[in-house]
């Protein structure tokens, strides 16, 4: 390594990573030094190197850019969409963000609606188990029953 490449911090740009049902936070960034990955930009969530197959299907890298279109930086997401090895759209305008913070809500949403599906199922089960089961008798009516007498 050099003494240049050491001072110079390679390019990195956070970027979303939204697929059906889910939406996470990555870094597109160049691979590190001796590392096997490809020869273009890498896609990193939470530490770990994403290649396009390991994705779910229906996954695109949503990017978030506002400026001029020049610079190390726009150099490294120009070569990620020429690569092609992740379907990576530009957004550019704050009502495209701003659509895109709503349907990152929505995604959190009906990930909790779904959680409190589960555990109203669960609290159902444990209610029904609690519940004391009376054998009455034949003939024998409990006294809110007394239109049956």
């Amino acid at each position: 390594m050099t003494a240049d490449s050491e001072k110079t911090p390679k390019p990195e740009y956070p970027v979303d990573v939204v697929s059906p049902g889910n939406h996470r936070l990555g870094t597109l960034q160049y691979p590190t030094e001796g590392s096997s990955s490809l020869r273009g930009p890498v896609l990193v969530i939470d530490g770990k190197v994403y290649g396009a197959p390991e994705l779910p299907e229906g996954s695109k890298v949503v990017v978030h850019w506002r400026e001029a279109c020049t610079g190390p930086v726009w150099e490294l997401i120009r070569r990620a969409m020429a690569i092609g090895q992740f379907p990576i759209e530009i957004i550019d305008d704050e009502r495209d963000d701003y659509t895109f913070e709503l349907m990152a809500e929505i995604t959190r949403l009906r990930s909790e609606l779904r959680q409190s599906y589960i555990l109203i199922s669960e609290l159902q089960v444990l209610l029904a188990r609690a519940q004391p089961k009376e054998p009455t008798e034949a003939g024998k009516h409990h006294w809110w029953m007394f239109w049956r007498r």
